[in-house]
């Protein structure tokens, strides 16, 4: 059995959706290999996870807290760190983490050393040095240059300075691509950009979202219909911002001005001063910032609303409304890494007509929300069978 280090900056799934895709591949590697992972958390974090033992049941997990001790030298050193990890979309190593890998190196001698995220390379730099013949093994969460240059697009005070930040993130990825033995991409389509712009890329697999999500609605609950309308997700992204924009001025306005029954809810965390106003023009909308759990917006609401159309990477939300059980209306961009091919979920161009289409067939008709609950099951019931290629490069 192989032994793997797993390198991480972050594997708690209150993190997010880049930590929960990370640790369902962790617990379902750990089965076809001995796996050890070393995780930067925070104070919180750490407390959180050690409230609650069931986080990290069976797995061999060390959370290192990058600023245990407050000195001045961190106190100063945070900030600058920050803005450095912010433009260039790298972490700089921390001595307790350094400290603790090489610790960990030297009791398990790793036969793989996989490095989780490009934020992680300065460390993907230090396991070669301390671990030259190991395979390494990247785990690609978005085409991070590609987004960074979206990102900047989208603000309304552009940096003379972007430019060189933007070649130096892709500088970063292109290494970690090229040079490691094999890099799990979350989508196939990121697969395609990656062999465009870098052309000595290789042995790049498709690893689908392997995140398991309780479901929340039973199939009772679909007997009725109070046109509640969701959308979940980061709400200071520019993908879900510019999309809600789209769907709010196309979609629900028309939708309120015919039947005034119907509230659209904007849930997510740091909600963008845009989503606010949305919230401010029409009484319809409610944006509740963020929140406990989300699970009792999804019993809830009648319809979850998936209007992206931009951004590389998986959408989660996509795989999260199937697991929740809720019928949805997801743009045809969003679910093209899921294989929809039996309307497990009503997929849509980005077409305002057909968005309200479907929003009026889940509303007229019930047995189109029953068949949509029952193919969403049957769909889920098979959708975590591992890629055999992935499971491979472990044994």
């Amino acid at each position: 059995m192989k032994k793997v280090l797993w390198i991480t900056p972050s594997i708690l799934p209150s993190s997010g959706g880049q930590a929960m895709h990370s640790l369902g591949y962790i617990r379902a590697l750990s089965k076809v290999c001995e796996l050890k992972v070393v995780a930067r958390a925070t104070s919180l974090e750490i407390k959180l996870a050690e409230s609650d033992n069931s986080v990290f049941q069976g797995l061999d997990v060390t959370l290192v807290n990058a600023y245990k001790h407050k000195s001045k030298f961190n106190k100063v050193r945070q900030p600058i760190s920050k803005w450095i990890s912010h433009n260039s979309g790298v972490m700089v190593p921390y001595t307790n983490i350094v400290n603790t890998i090489k610790d960990t190196v030297k009791n398990f001698e790793p036969d793989i050393v996989v490095i989780d995220y490009i934020g992680m390379y300065n460390y993907y730099t230090l396991m070669k040095k301390i671990c030259p013949r190991a395979r390494f093994i990247y785990i690609s969460h978005n085409v991070e240059f590609k987004n960074f240059i979206d990102i900047k697009a989208n603000k309304a005070k552009k940096s003379v300075a972007s430019n060189y930040w933007i070649e130096r993130r892709k500088k970063y990825e292109e290494k970690m691509i090229c040079e490691s033995d094999a890099s799990l991409c979350i989508s196939n389509s990121d697969i395609d950009i990656f062999e465009s712009e870098f052309p000595n890329a290789k042995n790049l697999v498709f690893a689908k979202p392997l995140i398991r999500f309780n479901k929340i609605k039973a199939k009772n609950d679909l007997k009725k219909f109070d046109k509640k309308l969701l959308i979940v997700g980061s709400m200071d992204w520019y993908p879900n911002i510019n999309g809600i924009e789209w769907f709010v001025e196309n979609v629900f306005i028309p939708l309120v001005k015919r039947d005034p029954a119907y509230k659209l809810y904007l849930v997510g965390r740091k909600p963008d001063y845009r989503i606010k106003q949305l919230g401010e023009n029409c009484k319809n909308i409610i944006v509740t910032g963020s929140v406990d759990s989300v699970d009792p917006y999804y019993k809830e609401c009648d319809v979850s609303i998936i209007p992206v159309f931009e951004g590389t990477g998986a959408k989660i939300k996509v795989l999260e409304s199937l697991g929740k059980g809720i019928p949805t209306v997801c743009s045809d961009f969003a679910a093209k890494d899921y294989l929809l091919n039996n309307r497990e979920m009503l997929v849509v161009p980005q077409n305002a007509e057909a968005f309200e289409r479907a929003i009026n067939e889940l509303e007229y008709r019930l047995e189109t929300r029953m068949e949509i609950y029952d193919k969403m099951e049957r769909y889920m019931d098979t959708y975590y069978d591992i890629n055999p290629e992935i499971v491979k490069l472990f044994e």
